[in-house]
């Protein structure tokens, strides 16, 4: 958990920046005290007229606007938790909290002050793990009537395929690169390999056989583009956002994905005979790489605030 303070023009104030261990087991009300004693310490160099509100991201599915915490599986001795009515006894401060997905924060955070500052509709995707979708109107986030608005990882395919998850993550990746090795690697690891940075056993692998691993992992980063352009081409000709930002750990190697993504993306707007040259140029102008980090989330958890102030 971090907490730290955020000013109007989404600025941190880095000296109040705190952090705290929270085990995905521990009980409700220990995970309350955790939280409150980050945030009054992170309240302790303020006046109380100065805090404007709290603002928390958390993972989800969770209802927004009841502040509890639902069937997450990131966090499963908080199902069904309602986290916002706890914290607002425990914390005896008279400010407005909210609660959101954290995937939706963060992407509030690129609208308030990355990519998406001072557009219309601002699309962003959170790629790891797994992957979130976020889309920004306004300043505010469309979260939908039950807070599952762009929520497609358990989404199908087709009938009978695993969900779009599967194919749009970092394990599909690792998955890809083991099925061509037999060696299990992250997808951090591969994005090495990719680039010539062999470990012992990948090297031992590489040096006696014909088994080519640079070129394994740099085909496991195409393919996972493809499916992602497959992806994108769903999200923007649905939401026709200003900017659509990606962002997340896998988002930082974008240049091993970005060719087979750019050639997968079939969207409205161009024509559909356009040159790849061209297509590339426009993907550009359109989907930029998040800059803003960790600190996406922070600053979009503040910036629920500031909107609804």
């Amino acid at each position: 958990m971090v907490a730290a303070a955020v000013g109007g023009g989404g600025f941190l104030s880095a000296h109040t920046a705190l952090e705290s261990s929270l085990g995905a087991e521990e009980e409700p009300v220990r995970v309350v005290g955790k939280l409150a004693d980050l945030i009054m310490g992170v309240a302790s160099h303020f006046a109380r007229h100065e805090i404007l509100g709290i603002g928390i991201g958390c993972p989800g599915p969770l209802d927004s606007k009841t502040g509890t915490i639902l069937n997450t599986p990131n966090l499963p001795a908080l199902r069904n938790f309602q986290l916002v009515q706890e914290l607002k006894s425990r914390l005896g401060l008279k400010v407005p909290i909210f609660l959101e997905n954290d995937a939706n924060v963060a992407g509030a955070g690129e609208a308030f002050a990355g990519h998406g500052k001072g557009k219309k509709i601002v699309s962003i995707v959170t790629l790891g793990t797994g992957f979130g979708h976020a889309l920004i109107i306004d300043g505010k986030i469309h979260s939908g009537a039950h807070g599952m608005a762009g929520e497609h990882a358990k989404s199908l395919v087709s009938p009978g395929c695993p969900s779009i998850e599967h194919y749009v993550s970092s394990s599909f990746i690792s998955g890809k690169f083991c099925q061509e090795t037999g060696l299990w690697k992250s997808a951090k690891e591969i994005d090495q390999i990719a680039h010539g940075i062999f470990d012992q056993d990948v090297l031992a692998l590489h040096t006696r056989s014909t088994v080519n691993c640079q070129a394994i992992a740099e085909e496991a980063y195409a393919q996972f583009g493809a499916w992602l352009g497959y992806f994108l081409t769903f999200r923007i000709n649905e939401n026709d956002p200003d900017v659509f930002v990606l962002m997340g750990n896998l988002a930082k190697g974008h240049e091993l994905f970005w060719s087979a993504m750019v050639k997968n993306l079939s969207l409205a707007q161009w024509p559909a005979d356009l040159p790849f040259e061209e297509k590339d140029a426009k993907a550009r102008e359109l989907i930029k790489i998040s800059e803003l980090s960790q600190d996406a989330a922070i600053i979009g958890a503040a910036s629920m605030v500031f909107a609804n102030r």
